[in-house]
């Protein structure tokens, strides 16, 4: 059951979405939509992707132990009716320590658990909860919501685990074949994706980075105040969520 403050809150991140639409179904700037909402005088801090293109980008700001992780499955399912084409798709949930990472991992993988319900009511009934080292094809997420929970330091620009992430590592299926690179460089001008050169011609590494700017996921970010570096945001920013 959820607390009053909390579907204050819930309320707000709606009227938000929502408003990112105008009356005519074009889509509004968010700094637009934010200050339709908010009321506020204060400046929105613009988001901008790997693309160069303004993305949604808020904060909900609850007590400790005022549940942060129900209200952000929730914000999955908002996002899901307002913002995104489809219940499926990629999520990428960010968490900034290792007893945070167990804990939510463990109740999102649990059925019956109260945040799991809610992502499978965003995805109806079809929610896929995978880690860093899972591999996953384009079909779990035509099908799907893949729900891809990792570690902060992991999208760090400068952490071995960020670099890693941009390495050849299986996933080929979500791109191009090897004799179309005509196809690579569309992709790669699109998307602003990582590369190897193959003589005059770029071909796309089939890394887990690219596949995540190439799904343009939902992105929750838990106790985002940690996150507050420019590289930091910069590299959230560069998955084109």
């Amino acid at each position: 059951q959820l607390k009053t403050y909390q579907e204050t809150c819930i309320h707000a991140l709606k009227d938000f979405f929502s408003a990112l639409k105008d009356d005519t179904g074009h889509s509004r700037p968010p700094s637009v939509a934010w200050k339709a909402v908010s009321g506020s005088t204060k400046e929105y801090n613009t988001l901008d992707d790997a693309r160069g293109y303004s993305v949604p980008f808020v904060c909900v700001q609850v007590p400790t132990g005022g549940g942060k992780t129900l209200l952000a499955a929730h914000t999955v399912d908002i996002a899901k009716e307002f913002v995104t084409p489809a219940k499926t798709g990629l999520v990428l949930w960010i968490v900034p320590t290792n007893q945070i990472y167990t804990q939510t991992y463990k109740a999102i993988n649990t059925r019956d658990h109260p945040y799991r319900q809610v992502l499978d009511r965003a995805s109806a009934g079809k929610t896929k909860i995978i880690q860093k080292e899972d591999k996953f094809s384009p079909s779990d997420v035509e099908e799907n919501l893949v729900v891809l929970l990792m570690m902060m330091q992991s999208t760090t620009r400068q952490s071995k685990e960020f670099l890693r992430m941009y390495q050849s590592s299986g996933f080929s299926k979500f791109f191009p074949k090897e004799d179309r690179l005509d196809q690579h460089e569309l992709l790669i001008e699109k998307y602003k994706l990582e590369y190897d050169r193959m003589f005059s011609q770029r071909q796309i590494k089939d890394s887990l980075g690219n596949v995540i700017r190439l799904l343009r996921p939902v992105i929750i970010l838990d106790e985002g105040h940690r996150a507050k570096s420019d590289l930091q945001v910069r590299t959230l920013a560069g998955f084109n969520p």
